[in-house]
């Protein structure tokens, strides 16, 4: 996998890539506000879908060959 992250502690853009070699499932560890946001909303900009989670561990599949891109911000 190959990661890029952008971002300041109020919100950030995770950009995943998947080598055609490489597992699909990857974990991430997420954490805003210095780790005093209590729950992140994460929106995976390619499809729309959003989800919250608390900061930690945040399992996802990115498809052999393929990439996805994340946008988190704290849980309004």
């Amino acid at each position: 996998m190959l990661y890029s992250s952008w971002g300041t502690e109020k919100e950030r853009l995770i950009l995943i890539g998947n080598p055609d070699r490489a597992e699909e499932e990857t974990v991430l560890s997420l954490a805003l506000g210095g780790g005093t946001v209590s729950k992140l909303c994460v929106k995976d900009l390619r499809s729309g879908k959003e989800e919250t989670v608390e900061p930690g561990k945040f399992t996802c599949t990115v498809p052999k060959g393929g990439v996805r891109l994340f946008h988190i911000s704290p849980k309004r």
